[in-house]
């Protein structure tokens, strides 16, 4: 393997570390939605579409 191949691989590997490390900590934070920075200021019905949960589930 060549230095650059060594270098893609740690760039690559760097941008998948960070993403993980940023999910768990939104998720500890309680962050419903990780990729949108303003998701607390949705309104609920946004949030439950967001993650795929009914608006108005009746039992």
């Amino acid at each position: 393997m060549s230095t650059v191949d060594i270098v893609v691989i740690a760039v690559i590997a760097a941008i998948v570390s960070l993403a993980v490390y940023k999910i768990v900590k939104d998720k500890k934070n309680g962050v419903k939605c990780t990729g949108c920075s303003e998701c607390n200021l949705c309104p609920t019905d946004v949030q439950n579409a967001v993650t795929g949960k009914a608006a108005n589930k009746k039992k």
